[in-house]
């Protein structure tokens, strides 16, 4: 991955657009009046398989249904308008004028693919015939922001058709006024100048920045990333459970344990979920500080009894969703690696509190928690674009797969509930059944996507699911997959499989994950199973602010029993370990010291690279700062750091949508243009 940039396109319309054929009459804060008079390029007759069709093209017009296939070609013309807020705005068509033409509107063309390219077939389908335009000829559009200044896009529609009557009405002049809301806050210092030629009232809109600059996209404080300073070391830790890291392992991260001071030890890591997409959604600042134990640091040394202990996962885990209630499956949608990092000095680190239990009579006794084993291995992108991966494959050549999972503790008669996703890969379909230990629970037919253009697999919405109430030998699922193809080149794929189940509080290999009971209340959890009654049980709810459970309501043998009043909106999530069987983090890498966060100056052009293309950044950067013929200020980011500071070193394109956003609030001079200096790819694992 060291030579590709992994970017995420955003395909829209340009923002600049030619004015010949709109002509603003007055323009101020209450109101915007416009004269569209269409350039018309083309209305000419075209013959296609004996059926005459009128071509009618227009300047700057956009096919609006390029997806209707068969019916008449409906063009638009859109234009930008900067408007004081998203709602309380109307329109209203003050005079227009048309002509009519006879004939029948050209339909949307059918593509139709041969080995080497793409031809298209101009033929009506059924609907065309009783096809009508509406009425309405200027429509408000999307709405969005640029640059702070709210913007919305107006539609105007000078082509209006009527298949009973084969008449074409063209509009060739439509005066309309946009009458703004009064919700507006006009701001005393104006967007920059970039925005010129985007906005047809620009000159006003300009001032219109201040509401959304202020509450929609509030600036931070610019501050230094965590990383700028100190001796970082970042490494893994695959799957849940607690971790310990040992003077040794210190020593082999190149952090010397004989002169540390462990009470400066720090860990961070930003939980392994991805980040939003939503650009106002909550996120991580930075790196963020986890709560870790560390064994024997009160003497301020290291010594070789000592140790680390803190809660680790990878990306892919089984987790509270926001309300606090749900349980459901996280998995990254870019990354199977999650990345701890660790460092040392300066003040002393974050450290796991304790949580004492209370001793009280419990309103329920918890001994069995909800559990859950699944499958999900990315092996191949069916459309090789977007970011939906599915795994093994199905077809005449392998009908029939099976896949075994230990579902240690699983009370006896208690429901367990599957849900999968399969996909069908070919034209052709197949019949798919799914049995549990020899018992076939599942059987559907599944459609193949047929003649369907530009289409690489079908899938069903949403996922298939099943209940199954039988017992299980050595609480073994063994589940079988097999299918029936319908044809030679059938394919299907398996996406994913989850299973869920009921299970006794009973340790395996030492350690145990549990759920709190959805009703609340004061809860006895019973934990068993443990080979000693050296048993720790961490809170681990909130993974950067773990706590260790005390004052145990009873330790004996292999058993452990404490209590809590659990609330039944935030759900509590626990892990406990015996005999110290904690798990080793894995894959150390010493990581440079950066500060993307730091930067205030900034630039106007912005070039995103790796490191493999950092020289040929640079030399671009002084070219266009320099030789150009028209210079413009220019940094150079590397696209590791930009994973580093703003997605917890994991592999996320938002982070680099984050960064730009973070770049545009915060720097001096804000970036007007980006350029992804390397090699995309759609196969970002």
């Amino acid at each position: 991955m060291k030579s590709k940039i992994l970017i995420m396109f955003l395909i829209t319309t340009s923002l600049l657009h030619s004015q010949r054929d709109v002509k603003v009459l007055s323009s101020d804060f209450n109101s915007i009046t416009i004269e569209y008079s269409p350039l018309v390029i083309d209305t000419s007759l075209f013959k296609f398989e004996g059926i005459t069709f009128r071509r009618v093209e227009i300047s700057s017009g956009i096919l609006k249904n390029y997806n209707d296939w068969g019916l008449p070609a409906i063009i638009e013309r859109y234009i930008n308008v900067g408007v004081p807020s998203e709602f309380g705005n109307t329109i209203e068509v003050l005079s227009s004028s048309y002509k009519e033409l006879i004939g029948q509107l050209i339909p949307v063309p059918y593509p139709v693919q041969d080995t080497f390219s793409v031809s298209f077939e101009y033929k009506q389908n059924s609907e065309y015939s009783i096809f009508k335009s509406n009425e309405d000829i200027v429509t408000f559009g999307e709405f969005g922001l640029l640059r702070d200044v709210p913007l919305q896009t107006i539609n105007i529609s000078p082509i209006k058709f009527d298949a009973a009557s084969n008449k074409i009405r063209l509009y060739t002049r439509i005066i309309f006024r946009i009458d703004f809301s009064r919700q507006g806050v006009i701001s005393s210092k104006p967007a920059d100048d970039f925005l010129d030629g985007m906005l047809i009232n620009y000159e006003v809109a300009r001032y219109w920045n201040k509401q959304y600059s202020d509450k929609n996209l509030k600036k931070l404080v610019i501050e230094n990333s965590v990383l700028a300073g100190g001796k970082w070391v970042k490494f893994e830790a695959p799957e849940e459970g607690i971790y310990k890291i040992s003077k040794a392992n210190l020593s082999l991260y190149g952090i010397d344990g004989n002169t540390v001071d462990p009470r400066t030890i720090k860990i961070y890591n930003n939980g392994g979920k991805g980040y939003p997409e939503s650009v106002t959604a909550a996120r991580p600042i930075d790196l963020v500080e986890n709560a870790i134990l560390v064994i024997g640091e009160e003497d301020g040394k290291f010594d070789d009894a000592d140790y680390i202990l803190f809660y680790g996962r990878g990306t892919s885990f089984w987790d509270y969703d926001a309300d606090g209630n749900t349980i459901k499956r996280f998995k990254h949608p870019y990354s199977e690696k999650n990345f701890f990092w660790v460092t040392a000095g300066g003040n002393n680190g974050k450290r796991i509190s304790e949580k004492p239990g209370l001793n009280t009579t419990p309103s329920l006794t918890q001994t069995s928690s909800i559990a859950y084993a699944d499958l999900e291995v990315d092996k191949i992108n069916l459309g090789k674009t977007g970011r939906q991966f599915f795994g093994d494959d199905f077809s005449s050549s392998v009908t029939s797969r099976t896949y075994t999972n230990s579902l240690n503790g699983r009370i006896s008669g208690t429901a367990i509930n599957y849900n999968f996703r399969f996909a069908v890969g070919s034209p052709s379909g197949l019949n798919l059944s799914v049995a549990e230990n020899g018992n076939q629970l599942f059987q559907r037919n599944l459609a193949g996507y047929g003649t369907t253009l530009y289409t690489a697999g079908i899938v069903n919405p949403i996922p298939w699911s099943f209940t199954y109430n039988g017992d299980l030998t050595d609480n073994r699922s063994v589940l079988n997959f097999s299918v029936i193809p319908s044809g030679v080149t059938s394919i299907g794929y398996l996406d994913y499989f989850t299973i869920q189940y009921e299970k006794e509080l009973k340790a395996f290999g030492d350690n145990l994950l549990s759920f709190s009971n959805p009703a609340g209340g004061i809860i006895e959890y019973q934990l068993n199973g443990f080979t000693s009654s050296n048993i720790k049980v961490f809170n681990i709810t909130n993974f950067s602010d773990v706590k260790l459970v005390s004052n145990y309501s009873m330790l004996s043998g292999s058993e452990v029993h404490f209590q809590f009043d659990e609330s039944a909106t935030q759900r509590s999530k626990y892990y406990a370990v015996g005999s110290d069987a904690f798990k080793t983090p894995s894959n150390p890498v010493e990581v440079q010291n950066s500060n993307l966060r730091g930067e205030e100056q900034g630039a106007k052009f912005v070039i995103v690279t790796n490191k493999v293309f950092r020289d040929a950044a640079n030399n671009l950067k002084s070219y266009r700062e320099n030789q150009a013929p028209v210079t413009i200020s220019t940094y150079v980011a590397d696209i590791e750091q930009i994973y580093n500071e703003f997605s917890g070193g994991i592999i996320d394109p938002t982070a680099v949508r984050d960064y730009l956003k973070y770049a545009f609030d915060n720097w001096t001079i804000k970036p007007q243009y980006v350029l992804f200096f390397g090699k995309g790819t759609y196969d970002y694992k």
